[in-house]
């Protein structure tokens, strides 16, 4: 868990780690123009520590779960709080949540200062992905998908619009264009705030970090 922190999100927003006896000291080299840099960093402590209890407490709660099913509901957590770190960091009141709804075409997240809205898929492919986006009661959510999956998904989903779109297929045609102009592999708000992506790899490297041992109880690798 950990090690995926660290390598995307520490990474893409500029911030320095350094571990000592398991816990992480973050030193923030953003901007000088920012609050007293004490402040600032303390601030973005928080942000990264909430970052990764979240994506632990979901894993942990769905350990039992299959694989793919982990994959998705860490990613919605690694999302949701990576934006809320990426606001901390930019100074920014944004956030994001997961509203936890089992609600047909109920979001996933729930983002941004005027409550924007996400479906996320996280499915073993490209084609998988993109088919599961396409469900009209989505309306304007973002469909996040991998970050490894948002090109191809775009054409897969435009071919399949030229297809229908022959057969006079217009309604199926007009959805899954309107779907691949939503697909993207973050979500993004104001003052450039933003969401670190995850590949379909990390999203399963993050779900392997949860397993449940002979005896019931759940083991964390956060060396993943």
């Amino acid at each position: 868990v950990t090690a995926i922190i660290e390598q995307k999100v520490i990474a893409d927003s500029h911030i320095s780690v350094n571990s000592t006896g398991g816990k992480e000291v973050l030193s923030s080299v953003v901007t000088a123009a920012s609050l007293p840099f004490f402040a600032q960093t303390q601030n973005i402590c928080l942000g990264f520590s909430q970052l990764k209890e979240s994506v632990i407490q979901r894993g942990t709660t769905y350990a039992k779960n299959t694989l793919a099913s982990r994959r998705g509901y860490v990613a919605e957590n690694f999302i949701a709080e990576s934006y809320n770190l990426d606001a901390k960091i930019k100074k920014s009141d944004d956030h994001a949540y997961v509203p936890e709804s089992n609600k047909d075409a109920s979001p996933d997240i729930v983002y941004d200062y005027d409550s924007k809205e996400a479906s996320l898929k996280y499915y073993k492919d490209y084609k998988q992905s993109a088919k599961a986006q396409t469900n009209p009661k989505y309306k304007d959510q973002t469909r996040v998908i991998p970050e490894d999956q948002v090109d191809e998904a775009k054409k897969f989903l435009e071919k399949l619009a030229r297809k229908n779109e022959m057969k006079g297929r217009d309604e199926a045609s007009q959805l899954q264009r309107q779907t691949a102009e939503k697909i993207d592999s973050k979500i993004q708000g104001r003052y450039g705030v933003e969401s670190t992506e995850l590949t379909k790899k990390q999203s399963d490297e993050l779900a392997e970090a949860f397993t449940v041992d002979e005896n019931g109880n759940t083991i964390v690798d956060e060396s993943k």
